[in-house]
């Protein structure tokens, strides 16, 4: 349906932050938000609706089902 990009590195090294400047006003869901991160993971099938693409997922190693 649509690409991704996976950024991947260490820890602390600006990641999120490049992310956030290269994007501009991109909409931008984390998942150390942790009610965002329970309808993510119990509700995987409307997670892209309600964050409809272009998004940017930060942290979404912590939702697998996506």
């Amino acid at each position: 349906m649509f690409g991704a990009v996976l950024v991947a590195g260490p820890r602390q090294v600006g990641k999120t932050t490049m992310l956030a400047r290269l994007t501009g006003g991109m909409n931008c869901a984390t998942l150390d938000d942790p009610i965002l991160r329970a309808s993510a993971e119990e509700e995987s099938g409307t997670f892209f609706k309600d964050n409809p693409p272009p998004v940017f997922v930060d942290e979404i190693q912590k939702a697998p089902a996506l």
